[in-house]
């Protein structure tokens, strides 16, 4: 009898020990799912977040301004379309010879400069609305992963969290601001003519 108890003992206790492990390697498994997430979507946001904070750096604040204005705003009605009108096209300067191929060097100038991330400022700016996404990914990532981490890695994932906000908003707010300052130009040269 006491040698069944005994057996009975064990039994029960590998029981549990192999629920908890099962348990446990359910959690590991969750977490190095959302880990796994957490890292491509962030790495993707950050890269993102980098080549515009280069673009941004590179092109300066520099906006349209004088002549340059009419063929920007038509530029972004067309979009990310060429720069200079073809034979036969009847844009600023067609047809006046030196001078319109001035005013076009001055307007192609101008839309390179207004150019960031390879897009006019209107595109980045649904560009960065569509990264948003993204960053709220990455936010609902991070707090279903800080329920399964240790308190000790809470910390390091909570501030790598917080600081990609921070500099979510710093690029959305300089795009926001760019975008405004070239709308405002627009503004200003069409009260003019």
């Amino acid at each position: 009898m006491l040698i069944q108890e005994k057996l009975d003992g064990i039994k029960t206790r590998y029981s549990d020990i192999t629920a908890a492990s099962s348990k446990a390697l359910r959690t590991l498994e969750q977490a190095r799912q959302l880990a796994t997430k957490f890292q491509s979507t962030h790495e993707e946001l950050t890269g993102w977040m980098s080549k515009v904070e280069d673009e941004l750096a590179s092109s300066g604040a520099q906006s349209p301004a004088g002549e340059q204005i009419p063929q920007f705003q038509q530029r972004q009605k067309v979009g990310a379309g060429r720069a200079e009108p073809r034979d036969g096209d009847t844009g600023v300067g067609a047809g006046r010879g030196l001078l319109a191929c001035f005013e076009r060097d001055i307007t192609h100038r101008a839309l390179r400069r207004t150019r960031v991330h390879g897009c006019l400022p209107q595109e980045l700016k649904k560009e960065v609305m569509e990264h948003r996404l993204i960053l709220d990914t990455v936010n609902e990532v991070s707090r279903a992963l800080l329920e399964l981490v240790p308190w000790r890695a809470r910390e390091g994932l909570d501030k790598l969290v917080s600081d990609t906000n921070e500099r979510y908003k710093l690029v959305s707010d300089t795009v926001k601001q760019r975008v405004e300052e070239i709308d405002a130009a627009i503004q200003r040269s069409q009260q003019v003519i």
